[in-house]
């Protein structure tokens, strides 16, 4: 676990939704600090209408509208349709 993480027992998942504000370089912080805490961490785009997905030890990917966001070792058995987020 990474010392910059806050917390001695860290949570599982961890969602950010991005804003317009929000600049590249505090999202790419706190996503850097998530991943060496080996959190599930979903970076939520509503403007594009898409979930970056920074699962611990696998590539990250990119689910989007028509794709569907699945919890995959945190959540096992939960999934979600995107086009059912963004209505």
């Amino acid at each position: 676990m990474s010392d910059e993480y806050p917390d001695p027992d860290p949570p599982l998942l961890a969602v950010e939704i991005v804003s317009p504000t929000d600049t590249a370089n505090v999202i790419r912080a706190k996503r850097e600090i998530y991943r060496q805490a080996n959190i599930l961490y979903w970076e939520l785009y509503p403007q594009s209408r898409s979930i970056d997905v920074y699962a611990p030890g696998k590539p990250a990917t990119t689910v989007g509208e028509d794709g569907v966001l699945d919890g995959g070792e945190v959540l096992p058995g939960f999934t979600l349709a995107l086009g059912e987020l963004f209505v």
